[in-house]
């Protein structure tokens, strides 16, 4: 490898061996932030038998919330291997980790030659109510924002709702409502799981 010019700025090595030139790009923005994490007080479960909230097994069957669909972080997935492992990438460039997305895709097909993305998006859902445990000790505010990341099989029914939501005249990139939470039990020949539903939307 040839030394670098005088005042130069040296390359990148990948491997220690081989120069890697990463190209100007404009200066970062605030969106450019924003994008890719959530501001989360607990994260919201779904299973066949209700909704949970983080690591507590208190189980809900409906939640009111609010959703300012301008927060929502839409992204791809990925998921290959058995255990499951899970990738997600904002941009098509770097996943959520910072890995090259090429390289996540390259890794996930030879596991998998069938490996592919599926549309996802992470949802922040602010609670209208104190939602306790069995103890009856307060597991969420009002005001509190669960996360939740949308399944695979859980996309058909998010899809449904923004649909359904835009039909009534909601704009779905920056309008609020509420609504109530609640789930729907799934299930195939390789196991049961539960996916989130949408009813009783309403403009804020």
């Amino acid at each position: 490898m040839t030394s670098p010019e005088p005042g130069s700025i040296p390359p990148v090595l990948s491997n220690g061996k081989d120069p890697i030139f990463a190209p100007p790009a404009s200066p970062l923005t605030v969106d450019d932030m924003l994008v890719g994490g959530l501001a989360i007080d607990a994260w919201l479960k779904v299973s066949r038998f209700g909704m949970t909230i983080g690591e507590d097994t208190t189980i809900f069957a409906a939640l009111p919330v609010e959703l300012h669909f301008a927060e929502i972080q839409y992204c791809f997935g990925l998921r290959f291997g058995n255990p499951a492992f899970y990738a997600k990438t904002f941009d098509h460039v770097t996943d959520a980790r910072g890995l090259a997305w090429r390289d996540v895709l390259r890794q996930a097909r030879q596991v998998d030659p069938e490996a592919s993305e599926f549309p996802t998006a992470d949802v922040p859902f602010v609670s209208c109510g104190t939602l306790r445990d069995r103890k009856g000790d307060v597991l969420v505010q009002p005001g509190d924002v669960l996360g939740h990341s949308i399944s695979i099989t859980g996309w058909k029914f998010f899809q449904r709702f923004l649909r359904s939501a835009q039909r009534t005249g909601i704009d779905i990139h920056s309008s609020a409502v509420q609504m109530d939470l609640g789930f729907e039990p799934q299930s195939n020949q390789k196991g049961d799981w539960g996916v989130l539903t949408y009813s009783n939307v309403r403009s804020l």
